[in-house]
């Protein structure tokens, strides 16, 4: 674990405490690659891979079931918790993919295993 993510995992888990929730915090990702989603990309210079972002829960139980889905479908996901403000969010990340297109393209599959319409595509450095 670098400076940075023991710094970005004490933050959270200040804030875990301050908040006195008796959930558990997740910060990296749940499970290895799948098959449907593309390969990690070479890193480009201040720019991370491309995701679909197809949830944020402020309830990590809400999250752990739409990944658990997403896993059944093949689909190569991620849990990202983060703060924002005075609360802890869940990101559930379905990627990554090499370009902004791939990720755009899949978006009708993720949607249809997912039966889910409300998401998009993201870049991210994680």
């Amino acid at each position: 674990m670098n400076a940075e993510e023991v710094e970005k995992s004490s933050a959270q888990l200040a804030v875990h405490t301050a908040l006195e929730s008796k959930e558990p915090i997740q910060t990296a990702a749940l499970s290895p690659p799948t098959t449907k989603a593309a390969t990690q990309p070479e890193a480009v210079a201040g720019a991370g891979p491309w995701y679909i972002q197809v949830g944020v829960f402020s309830s990590s139980k809400n999250a752990e079931q739409l990944r658990a889905l997403a896993k059944i479908n093949g689909w190569d996901v991620s849990v990202h918790t983060v703060v924002d403000g005075a609360k802890l969010i869940t990101k559930l990340l379905v990627g990554p993919y090499d370009s902004k297109d791939a990720a755009t393209g899949a978006i009708g599959n993720v949607a249809k295993d997912l039966k889910i319409s409300d998401m998009y595509v993201t870049q991210a450095n994680l």
